[in-house]
């Protein structure tokens, strides 16, 4: 957010040297790449790490749809975790699969009323979809409940 991504990175890797067994240190470089917009290199990190949610959404904003759609359907079977599926979802629907996006998204709001999940990444599935309206009335709700 700060745009400070080289620090960021030099910070992950310090962590993995104090504690290799912190999992943010594992996983947070993918994610810190692709939310800076470093694609490619997002990419490769993802598949050192096996981060196939990273995978999918990376490939799904570089214009590769059918490695995206590979990447999440991997993904799907690994977690059952609503903020990685709901990820996922907007990996489908960039890459043209609207219609698994809208299934997931279902299966997601279903979970949301029986537990919590932060509004805000229903909200990115939706904008995924191009719904803004309803992007927006999940982000209220999120903001509302003081989402995480």
């Amino acid at each position: 957010m700060l745009r400070r991504t080289d620090e960021a990175i030099q910070e992950l890797d310090r962590a993995q040297k104090i504690d290799p067994l912190f999992p943010q240190s594992h996983m947070g470089l993918p994610w810190l790449l692709f939310t800076a917009r470093r694609y490619q290199a997002a990419i490769e990190a993802a598949q050192t790490k096996g981060d196939d949610r990273v995978l999918a959404l990376s490939f799904a904003e570089l214009g590769r749809p059918q490695e995206a759609i590979a990447a999440a359907d991997r993904a799907v079977k690994s977690t059952p975790n609503p903020i990685i599926l709901a990820q996922v979802a907007s990996a489908y629907a960039m890459a043209g699969k609207q219609e698994k996006a809208r299934a997931m998204l279902g299966a997601i709001e279903a979970q949301a009323r029986q537990r919590y999940i932060c509004g805000f990444n229903v909200a990115c599935v939706y904008a995924s979809l191009g719904d803004k309206e309803s992007a927006f009335a999940w982000l209220e709700q999120a903001y509302l409940a003081r989402s995480d």
